[in-house]
């Protein structure tokens, strides 16, 4: 593709073209309307709002976007989706940079109805994690935690992107991994054939705005959601 045909997607693409990029150029808020209605479809007959607001970090080198869609007629009149998306430089078509978790993280979490706070230490190694403090137990209990995790273990649980970017990344994740919704089945008992109790069922909200040069100064955070979508319980992660 041209330089001039990029540039109609908008976003990031216009100043790369124009060689211009700067946090001013790139830091937006705009509020869009338009017709989504394919060649067969009637004129005006799939109306959309987007309200897209854009940012870009030069220590990172990130260019982020979020976009919040609803539908304004149609057949799904009403529904609205937010979207997140991330632009940054690799070094070629294969290539990917990543969060590597390595190191010493500190954990808040928080849950629905209890006053208490659990608060806990991450030493993720070159084999997994070690983790100290409290978390909780039955309703709003507190009980103390010291165990170590492998991280194929934990990519058994809902921290899935561990071991899945290939040898000599088994701590690391992409962007997109961090910004996840997954739906998984909270049992240590859980064989392959069996079903999922609906008490074991989660279904965990990851996301992760990248901080820092080597991207992991920022804050992790795990919704866990009730079947409506209601917050159940959070965690949120920083590295020391």
């Amino acid at each position: 593709m041209t330089w001039d045909e990029v540039t109609e997607y908008g976003g990031i693409y216009p100043c790369l073209a124009n060689k211009d990029c700067s946090e001013a150029s790139l830091t937006k808020f705009s509020v869009v309307e338009f017709d989504d209605s394919d060649d067969d479809e009637e004129p005006g007959s799939e109306l959309r709002k987007d309200i897209l607001s854009a940012s870009y970090d030069r220590t990172t080198g990130v260019y982020t976007e979020v976009k919040n869609r609803t539908n304004l007629n149609g057949y799904y009149v009403g529904r609205q989706s937010e979207s997140i998306s991330f632009t940054y430089l690799v070094d070629g078509p294969e290539s990917e940079r990543y969060v590597d978790f390595t190191g010493t993280w500190r954990a808040v979490a928080t849950r629905l109805g209890c006053d208490s706070v659990a608060e806990s230490t991450y030493e993720f190694n070159s084999d997994g994690v070690v983790v100290k403090g409290m978390e909780f137990s039955s309703d709003c209990e507190l009980e103390e935690l010291d165990e170590t995790v492998s991280y194929a273990d934990l990519a058994a649980m809902d921290y899935w992107w561990f071991t899945t970017n290939g040898e000599g990344h088994e701590s690391k994740a992409t962007l997109a991994q961090l910004n996840s919704t997954i739906r998984w089945c909270d049992s240590d008992d859980l064989e392959s054939s069996d079903v999922c109790d609906d008490k074991d069922i989660k279904i965990n909200r990851w996301e992760y705005i990248p901080a820092g040069k080597d991207w992991d100064l920022g804050v992790l955070n795990r919704r866990t959601l009730g079947a409506s979508g209601d917050i159940k319980s959070t965690i949120s992660m920083y590295k020391n």
